[in-house]
């Protein structure tokens, strides 16, 4: 297990079933909201991206909620709990009903997600990021569970961006999801940038080259994965996290001499 430093430890005080209830009477709430919307405009909740943009806002008020009490997020299984909810609402209200590519797509952006641990991984080695004790379990003692389908997210909204607009606005808007999603983890602390120099809004020096080319890369695999098989996109996902931990490691030799 990774030792955590006495700035991110964090007390427990909502058990797992209180938090549990709550995810539970939010998910109440989005299956009211969507009956309303099917009520109200039929046509519009047809479309799989309107679906897709409810289940992102319904996800960010799952966090202002975990937020509004007290060390909800610091939680050990909050963070993971989330993370499979957005998950089971996106099978639920867009997945299931998405057409086969769409499907495929994801698939391959899941798999990209799991392999992005090992990044993580050599980061924590390496001695400049860290995470609270926040997970349910750790892989390989460093990077806790939800980070395993927590990368899905923001690079779902990158390829939906590509669909509609081409690659190189699609990987524009996964690297601004990126920096913006590190700026907020100053607010929402669930992992740290350590021993390196910080930007405006707390990001790392090293970071945005890298997290430019991750969403460049992932666009252009996931395109190259249409119609492999699973074992074919399972290697394409870990050369992607393979160029990604060398673009860190790169950047971390320019920027911050480790």
């Amino acid at each position: 297990m990774v030792p955590v430093s006495p700035h991110l430890a964090m007390r427990h005080d909502l058990t797992f079933f209180e938090l549990l209830s709550l995810s539970l009477s939010l998910s109440g709430l989005y299956s009211g909201v969507e009956r309303a919307i099917v009520f109200a405009a039929p046509e519009w909740w047809r479309r799989p991206l309107n679906r897709l943009t409810v289940d992102y806002l319904l996800f960010a008020s799952m966090i202002a909620s975990y937020s509004y009490h007290e060390n909800a997020l610091a939680h050990g299984s909050c963070i993971f709990l989330l993370v499979l909810l957005f998950h089971i609402m996106h099978w639920a209200y867009v997945l299931r009903t998405a057409p086969p590519l769409y499907q495929e797509r994801f698939d391959f952006l899941l798999l990209c997600s799991a392999c992005l641990v090992l990044p993580d991984v050599m980061l924590v080695r390496l001695g400049v990021l860290e995470f609270p004790a926040c997970g349910l379990f750790y892989f390989m003692g460093a990077v806790p569970d939800f980070m395993a389908a927590m990368w899905a997210i923001p690079l779902l909204i990158a390829s939906v961006v590509a669909r509609r607009h081409g690659r190189g606005a699609g990987a524009a808007a996964g690297a601004a999801i990126f920096i913006a999603a590190e700026a907020a983890i100053m607010a929402v602390p669930i992992w740290r940038a350590r021993r390196v120099a910080l930007l405006a809004g707390g990001l790392a020096v090293y970071l945005p080259v890298p997290l430019a080319a991750l969403a460049w890369s992932t666009l252009e695999l996931e395109a190259l994965a249409q119609g492999v098989p699973l074992g074919g996109k399972f290697a394409l996902a870990l050369g992607n996290a393979g160029l990604y931990a060398a673009a860190l490691r790169l950047s971390l030799l320019a920027f911050a001499r480790i």
